[in-house]
């Protein structure tokens, strides 16, 4: 059991780590939105995104409201720090 939980621990941080580089690059994004003047939300992006996130999850067993809420949440603080810019 004491292995099965380091590799959760391993697991976590990796998907720390790549959230981290999510954000970055949603922050990239951001700055380049505003050097056009464009809006920086995309409503219609972002439901294409979780549809398609769904969609992968459901391949790897995971559930719509379970994706549907990680990456509502995930958008949510993605605005949040590119406002805080």
């Amino acid at each position: 059991m004491n292995e099965l939980r380091k590799q959760i621990d391993l697991v976590d941080q990796q998907i720390v780590h790549l959230m981290a580089e999510r954000f970055k690059l949603s922050q990239q994004i951001a700055d380049f939105k505003r050097t056009q003047g464009l809006s920086l939300r995309d409503k219609a992006r972002e439901a294409e995104l979780i549809e398609r996130l769904v969609s992968y999850g459901k391949k790897e067993h995971l559930s719509r409201p379970f994706i549907h809420k990680l990456y509502e949440r995930i958008l949510i603080e993605a605005r949040r720090l590119q406002r805080s810019r």
